[in-house]
């Protein structure tokens, strides 16, 4: 299972970017997201959200420029 931050765009459904983030686990989804039944969802991510991945991944990432979520993906 890899977990991802993907960059939509805001105004269509084109995928912009996408970023890995080795090591995140489902507990950290948790924390993140909080308790799901389905965490093999996608999870729309606000600023606050993404200014700790961003932290995590050491890049930026602009609310206002994309739409972002947290994926899952079977490995």
């Amino acid at each position: 299972m890899g977990w991802y931050v993907e960059a939509f765009e805001r105004d269509g459904d084109g995928l912009l970017a996408e970023y890995p983030l080795p090591g995140f686990t489902e507990a950290d989804a948790v924390r993140l997201v909080g308790d799901h039944p389905d965490m093999t969802a996608c999870f729309p991510l606000d600023a606050g959200q993404l200014a700790v991945l961003a932290g995590r991944l050491g890049t930026v990432l602009e609310p206002e420029a994309a739409a972002y979520f947290l994926s899952v993906y079977a490995d």
